[in-house]
């Protein structure tokens, strides 16, 4: 019986969870209030959201962990299918951009959060996506498949530029996800590939 009551619980806090989403998205931060919350999902009451949450500044923290925890789990799974380190660095793009534009509504609402202040995730908790990348692109290196002189710049300027997607996608919804994917990977594969010339001209 406990085991159901946890699942029920956690279908509840699921569902609060992408009703905030949703109204994080449509409304903005100052927009999200429980009540509207509670319009937009459909809930019984805001009660509802004040049994399963400690407060609105936990709720939303609960948001960008979901969202966060979500996406980091969708890179991992496609950059261990990869073979190479070159088809690691491209699959940890792909999957990025991917899941976000299966994701529109997550990720925009991620940029409120950020904007307003409000997305405060703890640091245990949070993916180290960029540590892996970094690690991918070195052992690339010392295999000598990819040339930098820093794995770690390398690995920053990459996550950068996935982390201005979301920002992009709140002021372009419609942008073409699957083009932007296919020249940010192209462009970083030839920054990487170790057989340029120029790096050695320097």
């Amino acid at each position: 019986m406990r085991v159901k009551l946890s699942d029920r619980a956690s279908g509840r806090r699921a569902q609060i969870i992408e009703a905030t989403i949703r109204t994080l998205a449509e409304d903005g931060y100052d927009g999200t209030s429980f009540a509207a919350i509670v319009r937009r999902g459909g809930l019984s009451s805001t009660r509802m959201i004040s049994y399963h949450f400690e407060d609105r500044a936990e709720l939303m923290t609960q948001v960008a962990l979901t969202v966060i925890t979500d996406l980091g789990h969708a890179v991992a799974e496609r950059v261990r299918a990869a073979t190479t380190k070159t088809t690691a660095v491209r699959a940890y793009i792909e999957a990025n951009l991917a899941h976000m534009a299966d994701h529109r509504a997550e990720m925009v609402a991620l940029t409120i959060l950020l904007g307003a202040g409000a997305l405060h995730v703890p640091a245990g908790s949070r993916p180290s996506g960029i540590e892996a990348l970094q690690q991918i692109i070195d052992d690339g290196c010392r295999s000598g498949e990819l040339h930098t002189s820093d794995p770690r710049v390398a690995a920053t300027v990459i996550q950068q530029s996935i982390e201005a997607v979301p920002h992009l996608l709140r002021h372009e919804p419609d942008v073409d996800l699957v083009a932007y994917a296919r020249e940010m990977t192209e462009f970083f594969e030839t920054a990487l590939r170790a057989d340029r010339t120029d790096w050695r001209e320097s």
